[in-house]
């Protein structure tokens, strides 16, 4: 619907409703410093948030429900569907600054599909390939973090990178995705021939006892993980800092394989993802900033994001946050 021109853009606040008939809510294709803040972005035919060979973006606070189903007729172009919530595919580097330059933060990602015939995507969030190459030799994209999203009922995975470098997959809550059974057992939270990336904090519950909750496949190098909580299967990434637990949810909504089209709206689901008192993720977190030999600018960064949760409220610094986007 938004088919970006020009670098230096904001949209904020915008409500945008495809009606099954348009592609993407945004896409951005060969610019820089776009920011997407407080959309909601339903009912297109591909992502709400697309762009490919950009870079500085940040997509914060926005809404992405029920994306990538094919519209009605019969001769549609063949990327329809396929495509994920937010997807920053192909990201480039506008300069050498060492610190984080795409941001993906704070947003609710529900009901998403790969309508296509390659179901392959359908994803809440990717970061998805570094030059349009699959061969993961050529991953190089800049430092990108993806903070504090609430993601679930998706008919593909929770949080995918796939042949990309120098992520941070931090606090983010995956609920009950992999519900297209076309895809197979993808994963909730995965690392596709990837490098140099770190998956911190995070709570990974999965729709059923075969789709891994952590996942890697391919060639990857250097992938860290440090607290991360799982439940409903057992990951596929042997590491002490992935543990079990129910992370005891307020009011989580039950849905089975194929149920992503009757995933509920943030809307209706409303706190339901919220730990309650009781919660193993609570006060289990990390302090991101405090690992050792990172960039001064990576610490900088990521302190501007990691003290807050989603909504703003306040997070304890050093260790002891909970996990998860919402504090307690």
């Amino acid at each position: 619907m938004f088919r970006l021109s020009g670098s230096y853009l904001e949209f904020n606040g915008f409500n945008l409703d495809g009606g099954g008939n348009a592609l993407d809510g945004f896409y951005c294709n060969h610019y820089h410093h776009q920011r997407f803040i407080g959309n909601s972005v339903s009912n297109t035919g591909g992502a709400g948030i697309a762009t490919v060979n950009c870079d500085y973006l940040t997509a914060d606070h926005n809404v992405i429900y029920h994306n990538g189903y094919m519209p009605s007729e019969t001769d549609v172009p063949q990327y329809y569907g396929w495509t994920s919530g937010i997807s920053y595919n192909s990201v480039q580097w506008f300069d050498n600054y060492a610190g984080l330059h795409n941001i993906i933060a704070n947003n609710v990602i529900v009901g998403e599909y790969d309508g296509s015939s390659h179901h392959t995507d359908g994803n809440g969030i990717i970061l998805d390939l570094s030059s349009g190459s699959y061969d993961a030799s050529t991953a190089n994209t800049p430092p990108a973090l993806v903070i504090n999203n609430v993601v679930y009922g998706n008919g593909g995975r929770c949080v995918n990178a796939y042949v990309v470098t120098n992520f941070w997959i931090v606090n983010n809550t995956c609920y009950t995705n992999g519900l297209d059974p076309a895809l197979g057992p993808a994963g909730e939270i995965t690392a596709n021939n990837s490098a140099n990336g770190y998956f911190i904090n995070n709570i990974s519950a999965a729709s059923s006892a075969g789709d891994p909750t952590y996942k890697q496949g391919g060639t990857n190098v250097n992938i860290q993980y440090y607290a991360n909580l799982y439940s409903g299967s057992l990951p596929n990434v042997s590491s002490s800092q992935i543990f079990p637990g129910d992370p005891e949810f307020l009011s989580p909504v039950t849905l089975s394989l194929g149920g992503f089209r009757e995933a509920p709206p943030p809307s209706l689901l409303n706190a339901g993802l919220t730990l309650q008192g009781g919660s193993p993720a609570i006060g289990q977190g990390i302090d991101p900033s405090a690992l050792p030999g990172l960039p001064s600018a990576i610490v900088n960064d990521l302190q501007t994001y990691i003290y807050t949760d989603i909504k703003g409220k306040p997070r304890s610094q050093g260790a002891g946050a909970d996990l998860g986007a919402y504090q307690h």
